[in-house]
């Protein structure tokens, strides 16, 4: 219960943190990565505008990594909100993340 509401404290500062690893990993990925093909969009065009789909990319990668500070967290004692180690796929704002594996 502790460690929950840290968490609570903590979540502004969380927030912050987060949207700074995702642009982070979007400057990092975007360069390696690909637009959808027509077959992805056609997937996507029932649920996203072609406006929409025509920004998005995707990056293939061998695992996504958990943000930095997910060490300061459990060094704290917090739990950590989400273990992205797990995920086979992330979307970050326009560049979709998705593990080899898939």
């Amino acid at each position: 219960m502790q460690g929950i509401k840290r968490l609570e404290q903590l979540r502004p500062y969380l927030i912050d943190k987060y949207l700074e690893w995702v642009d982070e990993q979007r400057v990092l990925l975007l360069p390696r990565s690909r637009s959808l093909t027509r077959e992805e969009k056609a997937r996507f065009r029932e649920y996203f505008e072609d406006r929409i789909l025509s920004l998005v990319h995707i990056a293939t990668i061998d695992k996504i990594d958990n943000p930095r500070f997910y060490e300061e967290l459990i060094q704290s004692g917090v739990p950590i909100p989400l273990d992205l180690n797990q995920a086979i796929g992330l979307a970050l704002v326009d560049c979709i993340l998705i593990h080899k594996q898939l």
